[in-house]
Formats: C-alpha cells, structure tokens, sequence
C-alpha cells in the first residue's frame, strides 16, 4: 500500500468503517434482504460490530457509548419511532436503524450474557456461513469480557 493511502486509512474512524463494511461481507450480505423493509438484518448486526470493535480497542460501551447514545436521543420522537422492522419509505437506511439496533442488540446481549448471545449469534450463522461464506469469522469481534 503506497504510504499516503496507509497513513489516510489507518486509525479509528476508517477502522470502524473497515468493520462495519466486513461485517456485511460475512454477515448482512450472507442473509440479504429481499427488500428494503429487512434492512435490520444488515445495519443493526454491522453497526453493532462497530461498537464491539471500539469495545475490543478499549472503549467502555456501558458506560460510553450506549449511555451516550440514549442521552443525545432521549428527546428525539423520529429516533425512537424508527421501526427496525419496516421502518417506512424514505426511512430505510434512517440513523435510528443503525444506532437504535445497535443500542438493542447491546441490551439483548447484557440481558442474556456474553456466552448465550454470541453462541446463539455463531449458531445462526453458522448455516449461513457453511452455505453462504466463510467459516469461523465470528471469533475476532467475540469480546472478552470478565
């Protein structure tokens, strides 16, 4: 990679970038959705990756982004009345999709624990990755936590 490229593509936000777009490679795209309506699928898993990987770098979820995000939508009705499911015509790809999927996602996995959610995760698209992608790609974004 020539140097200016390396050093315009290193760091936080192409990393997260980086992420998130790979995520759809062995994830969202695997599942597709047959129309915009399933956009979930896709954005909620990927941007949900992004704040694994801040996790995996050093970053505190519970006590950073998530509380961060809550707070700077509290107010806000077209965040919170972002449907995951269906979220409208000319709400596909709608800020609440990502980031209150994400914020749910989080949630769900503090509700069941690390161990159930990623192994139900690594579950549902192990079919999908014996058909469809790559084998055993789950393991990077896997945090460990204590």
């Amino acid at each position: 990679m020539a140097p200016l490229v390396a050093d315009f593509c290193l760091g936080a936000p192409f990393d997260s970038l980086l992420v998130h777009e790979c995520t759809h490679q062995w994830f969202g795209n695997g599942v597709s959705f047959t129309d915009w309506r399933d956009g979930c699928l896709a954005e909620c898993v990927a941007q949900y990756a992004n704040q694994l990987w801040d996790e995996h770098v050093g970053a505190d979820l519970d006590t950073g982004f998530y509380p961060y995000m809550f707070e700077e939508s509290r107010n806000d009705p077209r965040f919170w009345s972002t449907k995951l499911y269906d979220p409208g015509r000319g709400r596909e790809l709608d800020g609440g999709l990502y980031f209150k999927g994400s914020m749910k996602m989080h949630a769900l996995c503090r509700t069941t624990g690390d161990t159930a959610f990623f192994d139900a995760w690594a579950h549902g698209t192990t079919a999908l990755a014996d058909k469809y992608l790559y084998p055993g790609t789950l393991g990077p974004l896997k945090p460990n936590r204590p």
